[in-house]
């Protein structure tokens, strides 16, 4: 029987060679991505570290605020508070400009204030026509009625055709600053367009009188404001073992071994005294309640976009707020009186802060020391931040008192941060009625403007 032959197939054989060209090709192709891949890496670290860089440097010039997405020469940057324009020129050189260009002419208005007729003269500045003229008059005659004006506060007028424009938060001008509120002579500047928009024109008078009115107001209460807590507390005190009367090193005197808290006394490491006699509130550094709500703070802070500058310091000074409301969320007088009943609190002993904040319980009071400890916290550990001096304040009327913190960003930059009346702003702003804060050494000082924000 014949055998029958099997075929079997064989597979082909790769030539060694030609396999080990491919494998260097292919090891060469991963290494040749790798390093394209890490150059890409450092492509974009380096943009990284560049914008790094940028950031660090813009936030470098602290002395004027710093606008975000402006070409505009920061120089021409000019605030007051929140409020931020761009002129070429300061209101002085605005007004004194208006002189020089422009021949006054005499403005006569009249109106009937309580059943007698009144009539003012006063010298106006600009290039107006007679019917813009006559516009004028009789708006500034209507809002002086309206307001039962008696007494002419307006000395000189002047009408300019630009006086800048407000900036948006990215630093960009927008709408045109549409007038001023007086100056400390008296002068009131006023954007031209005014003179024939009738609507504009009374809006923009009644915000000057406004501001005046509320200023008259809130320095004439202040006048009364009682800021003697202290000559109290010290009689209070005299005698006592654990008291040290004032010295060159202490201004307001040591009780209990710290320092006296009072008008811009260091706020760490001190020891606030209240009147009517209360504990003795002590502000222990190392606090762990303290160190939180801190801590919190900080957290807030690294959140802001704006670059370092007094806009910076502002959004901070909001900021402690919001921290010690959620810190002390319990400050009516009920949660406070039943903390130291069931505490057994007594006049003038030693309680920490650090208590008040771990119960999540306080007043005016404590709500302010907080806000100043962690602000003064701040100064001192990241000056950039903040640069200006913390104060605690209080002042008090018959029937009333009040706590709240001072801060001083420039000798004629003064901020309240008043936590019980969630307000933060600037001490000669007389835009809204408010608290008395002004010092006695406050009074004295001429009166500032502000562009109107209509």
């Amino acid at each position: 029987m014949a055998k029958s032959a099997e075929k079997t197939l064989a597979a082909p054989k790769l030539d060694h060679n030609f396999v080990a060209v491919l494998r260097f090709i292919w090891r060469s192709i991963k290494l040749a991505l790798r390093f394209l891949r890490f150059l890409f890496d450092k492509f974009l670290a380096l943009m990284g570290y560049e914008k790094r860089q940028q950031k660090v440097a813009a936030a470098a010039d602290d002395e004027v605020p710093l606008y975000r997405n402006a070409s505009l020469d920061t120089r021409s940057f000019q605030s007051f508070g929140s409020i931020r324009w761009v002129s070429d020129l300061s209101l002085r050189q605005i007004v004194e400009n208006s002189r020089f260009d422009n021949e006054a002419k005499s403005l006569r208005i009249g109106y009937e204030c309580e059943g007698k007729e009144v009539v003012y003269e006063f010298p106006l500045y600009g290039d107006l026509q007679q019917h813009e003229l006559d516009l004028v008059g009789d708006v500034l005659a209507t809002v002086f009625e309206e307001r039962k004006q008696s007494t002419n506060p307006i000395k000189a007028l002047h009408f300019v055709e630009d006086l800048g424009r407000f900036l948006n938060a990215h630093g960009a001008p927008e709408s045109k600053v549409p007038g001023f509120t007086l100056d400390e002579k008296g002068n009131a500047v006023v954007l031209q367009d005014a003179a024939f928009d009738e609507e504009l024109c009374y809006r923009i008078f009644d915000a000057i009188m406004q501001d005046l009115e509320i200023r008259e107001r809130t320095v004439s209460r202040a006048r009364d404001a009682l800021w003697n807590q202290r000559d109290a507390i010290f009689k209070r005190l005299k005698g006592l073992r654990d008291f040290t009367p004032p010295t060159a090193r202490y201004v307001y005197g040591t009780f209990k071994g710290r320092h006296i808290i009072d008008l811009d006394s260091e706020i760490a490491g001190g020891i606030f005294l209240s009147w009517p006699a209360k504990e003795a509130i002590s502000i222990d550094p190392q606090g762990e309640s303290l160190n939180t709500a801190y801590r919190k703070l900080l957290a807030e802070i690294r959140r802001i976009t704006e670059p370092l500058g007094l806009g910076f310091e502002e959004k901070i000074m909001a900021l402690s707020i919001k921290v010690a409301h959620a810190s002390l969320p319990m400050n009516s007088n009920e949660a406070l009186r039943q903390l130291r009943d069931s505490n057994r609190l007594v006049v003038d002993e030693d309680v920490p802060l650090d208590f008040f904040v771990a119960a999540e319980t306080g007043d005016s009071e404590h709500l302010s020391l907080l806000i100043a400890f962690m602000l003064e916290k701040l100064s001192k550990e990241m000056p950039d931040y903040l640069k200006g001096k913390v104060s605690i304040d209080r002042n008090w009327f018959p029937g009333e008192s009040h706590c709240w913190v001072r801060y001083a960003h420039a000798k004629d930059q003064v901020y309240i941060i008043d936590a019980r009346k969630n307000l933060v702003g600037r001490l000669d702003d007389y835009s809204e009625e408010r608290w008395s804060y002004e010092r006695p050494s406050d009074l004295s000082a001429p009166r500032k403007t502000r562009p109107i924000t209509l």
